[in-house]
């Protein structure tokens, strides 16, 4: 499945976050989600990344802890539970599921949601430190990359179910 860039449509919960100056991109994908929850979708995107992400993560949580920040893990089944998992859950209707975390270098929030056949991955971000600029210049590569990989794992695995 072909991903691209897309605008991040002003009904997103993300829309309001946004000031000049902070991160914001917002991928889309066509993809059949007719029957199922936004809780759902995001399990088909995040459930079992692949072991490269898993490999990533580990490296990027034994730097941080170094650097006092928040480490994350995502077990089976964690990722959409509020109080455990890799991220909080903030807001979820319907069409869109908004989940992230605040921490001392950066405030990020990541929304899935879809508009008909269109589904979509942003991320917005905000740098509160010089710190939070160097950490967001190194994974922005990396980001990416996954961000599209998690979008066309989903609308395939949509496309078989």
């Amino acid at each position: 499945m072909r991903t691209s860039s897309s605008m991040l449509p002003k009904t997103s919960g993300l829309y309001h976050h946004y000031n000049t100056g902070d991160f914001l991109d917002c991928f889309a994908v066509e993809a059949h989600t007719d029957g199922k929850s936004m809780s759902e979708v995001a399990e088909i995107m995040f459930g079992k990344p692949p072991k490269v992400f898993d490999w990533l993560m580990a490296l990027r949580n034994q730097i941080t802890a170094r650097l006092k920040l928040k480490s994350m893990h995502m077990g089976p089944d964690e990722a959409l539970d509020k109080n455990a998992g890799m991220f909080r859950l903030y807001s979820q209707t319907d069409d869109e599921i908004i989940f992230g975390e605040d921490d001392t270098h950066l405030d990020f929030r990541i929304s899935l949601s879809r508009t008909g056949t269109t589904l979509r991955i942003a991320t917005w971000v905000h740098e509160n430190n010089r710190l939070g600029t160097c950490y967001l210049w190194i994974v922005r590569p990396f980001h990416y990359v996954f961000s599209r990989w998690f979008l066309a794992r989903a609308a395939k695995a949509l496309a078989k179910a």
